[in-house]
């Protein structure tokens, strides 16, 4: 006897699914707003050349990371790509690494630091330590929730892949374990 079917959901999964089609194109997006995107709005200065070999190796690697969980998560088709919760972490790390990419202080050799975000206020010491904290704070609130995200999709993946195993079971119950054959 196959096991019970679950209930329809008449939920429509369109924000879960509208995000997993951006998860590639915003990824890729983000990291050059963060490496040199910045320069454009006038905060261009060190960082261009330090994130290049600190910063940007690792985002890539945790970016892609994220990505390529997020579509080898292979889920019913009566789900979202993404769970809710899923989305609204790629959402909230993208968000985070924006406001990073915004309020990160940069500085040139005359030593002054700036950041778009500062410039935008007027350039003052107090907007320079304001945006410098707001930096700060993203960067914390992307790793918290980038930690999140991955765990959420390591265990996604693992539960759509034990489903996967029970449906196969169930489809074939006399078929012979994997593994050699025996006599």
């Amino acid at each position: 006897m196959p096991p019970p079917a679950a209930p329809r959901s008449t939920r429509s999964y369109a924000v879960e699914n509208t995000i997993a089609l951006l998860v590639v194109p915003v990824s890729a997006l983000l990291v050059p707003w963060i490496w040199f995107g910045r320069a454009f709005l006038g905060a261009g200065g060190w960082y261009l050349f330090i994130f290049t070999v600190t910063l940007v190796p690792l985002l890539v690697v945790a970016l892609t990371l994220t990505c390529a969980l997020s579509f080898t998560q292979r889920r019913s088709p009566d789900e979202g790509r993404l769970t809710l919760l899923q989305a609204c972490l790629h959402v909230a790390l993208w968000v985070a690494l924006f406001m990073f990419g915004l309020c990160w202080v940069d500085f040139g050799d005359s030593g002054h630091g700036w950041s778009v975000l500062s410039v935008r206020l007027g350039g003052s010491k107090q907007d320079v330590d304001l945006s410098m904290g707001l930096a700060l704070g993203a960067a914390a609130v992307a790793a918290v929730t980038w930690t999140a995200l991955l765990g959420s999709l390591v265990a996604g993946n693992r539960n759509a892949r034990r489903r996967r195993l029970s449906e196969a079971q169930w489809r074939q119950p006399h078929a012979a374990p994997p593994g050699p054959p025996r006599h």
